[in-house]
């Protein structure tokens, strides 16, 4: 019966490469971790927010982040085990035996290719989760934050809320303790946007509420949905009301009382597929561009008409987004139509003014959506892409850095891992500039996402020819092809019939150029 064993010299040089491994995977991703963490914690730490609700998004965000620190991890892995191995001529000693090059990288490749089969598996459907839990609980904290990012001091402006409209509202604690506010101020005004969606407050506004009280406290109660509302009871005070246009007057006392105070819930994007490639699994990124390219997803366009000032049609709230096809028939249609009509507007046998700017509208309106779904389908064919060739640059990092780490006592140690960062920033800065010209639609998707693997792929055959004397995979493309070409090509019996025909049509070419040259002579 065969019975699977690990030889000794396999283990190792895989414990050779997990100390490394492990030591720079906790490096790298408390570094990521901090960088993201540190603009949340002074602001959640101390402020009423439950630690098992911090703890919850640190697990949340090293799912996340993970994905992209065990690729670096690998890279510093494979040259550090490989450099220390070097520097003690253990590599010398293992040859000496007669263990060739090809089998101690066999065992670095065996390890890059278990590191892609991880990183696959948490990228295609654990990261995923991760993140759209982190982003869940960044939308909580975004409901939330008027209550608990009170700063003691300082107005707390409450922007972008859902059922403020075109009010501004903002909150001010002159000291806090937790959940404990003193001395709290609340203002709402009336804003004049004038259709542009920049401005402030303290120009063409007007106050219409003031609520100040001695005392108030962060509370949480459960709405008849189920769903959590964050509130604060505010404790002997008074509030002011007015009308935008400062008619009257009325004036609440609760100065022996309490008032509960609720905050609007944060409002949605606007005219935006609202939603991130990076929530979604491996198979959901599939299913949501084939109901984009269906026509299938709901969409709510109330929303967008609200922001934009425009009236619609009672069965427009809630519609089917129509695919990319059918948005850009119905623009062309309508375009045409308001062309036609341009001159007909408020005469005989044609269109009101209403119904030309309705039309007109809803074009915009379309076209917004279009912009948007194209970008969005875009952002998802890139994560498609992007979901693979990140994986698969794990292994190309172990088939990078074993050459990498092979240094002489010239060298040192230091020269590889100067290689390293070179490496490491050589194969980021491809990333970044794929990723971002495949968004912007410059390149396709493809290309985007697998620049830097296939940069990646040519530097590893590059410098695998310069640094080893057994493994010398010179990157030759051209290779291949002539290869394909005359094993499969040249000696077929379909391809030697064309032969024979084009070489006919040469001839008749030949004779035909010779008659036309010998006419010109006479």
């Amino acid at each position: 019966m065969f019975r699977f064993r690990i030889k000794i010299l396999d283990k190792y040089i895989f414990k050779e490469i997990l100390s490394p491994f492990f030591t720079t995977l906790f490096f790298w991703t408390s570094l990521f971790i901090a960088l993201v963490f540190k603009e949340v914690i002074g602001e959640i730490l101390g402020k009423g927010i439950d630690t098992y609700k911090i703890i919850e998004y640190l697990i949340y965000l090293i799912g996340d982040k993970i994905t992209t620190t065990i690729p670096i991890a690998c890279l510093f892995a494979g040259i550090l085990s490989t450099g220390r191995l070097s520097a003690d001529s253990e590599i010398i000693a293992m040859r000496a035996a007669g263990i060739s090059f090809k089998r101690i990288y066999f065992v670095y490749l065996v390890f890059g290719f278990l590191s892609m089969i991880l990183v696959g598996f948490i990228y295609f459907y654990l990261g995923p989760i991760s993140s759209k839990a982190k982003t869940d609980f960044e939308e909580w904290l975004r409901t939330y934050h008027s209550l608990s990012l009170v700063k003691s001091g300082r107005f707390m402006n409450i922007v972008d809320t859902e059922t403020l409209g075109d009010y501004g509202q903002d909150i001010y604690a002159q000291f806090r303790d937790g959940s404990i506010l003193k001395n709290v101020q609340i203002r709402k005004w009336k804003n004049n946007f004038n259709n542009t969606e920049e401005f402030s407050h303290t120009i063409n506004a007007k106050m219409v509420q003031i609520i100040q009280a001695e005392k108030g406290q962060i509370l949480t109660k459960l709405k008849e949905n189920g769903e959590k509302e964050n509130f604060i009871r505010l404790e002997n005070g008074y509030m002011i009301e007015t009308d935008p246009s400062w008619t009257k007057i009325e004036i609440t006392d609760f100065r022996n009382g309490f008032m509960d105070f609720v905050l609007p819930t944060i409002q949605k994007k606007v005219g935006k597929l609202d939603v991130k490639p990076e929530n979604y699994t491996f198979i959901e990124l599939f299913e949501f561009l084939e109901k984009l390219e269906k026509g299938e997803h709901k969409i709510d366009f109330e929303s967008l008409s609200e922001n934009l000032n425009i009236k619609i049609d009672e069965t427009e709230k809630g519609q089917r987004l129509p695919s990319i096809k059918e948005m850009k028939e119905y623009i062309k249609l309508k375009k045409i139509w308001l062309i036609q009509n341009l001159s007909k507007v408020d005469k005989p046998g044609g269109p009101t003014t209403q119904e030309y700017n309705r039309i007109a509208q809803t074009v915009f309106r379309y076209e917004i959506f279009l912009k948007d779904v194209e970008k969005t389908k875009r952002k998802f064919e890139i994560e498609i892409h992007k979901r693979i060739a990140i994986p698969i640059a794990c292994l190309l990092f172990f088939y990078v850095s074993f050459p990498l780490g092979l240094v002489s006592k010239r060298s040192g140690k230091g020269m590889s891992f100067s290689l390293a960062l070179f490496v490491f920033f050589f194969y980021y800065f491809l990333l970044m500039l794929g990723l971002s010209k495949a968004y912007d639609g410059a390149w396709p998707p493809a290309i985007g996402a697998w620049l830097a693997d296939i940069g990646l792929l040519i530097l590893g055959n590059y410098i695998m020819s310069i640094r080893t004397d057994e493994i010398t995979f010179k990157f030759h493309p051209i290779k291949p092809l002539i290869y394909i070409y005359k094993k499969y090509i040249y000696n077929h019996p379909n391809y030697i019939k064309l032969e024979n025909k084009m070489y006919k049509m040469i001839d008749k070419i030949k004779k035909v150029v010779a008659k036309k040259s010998y006419s010109n002579k006479k």
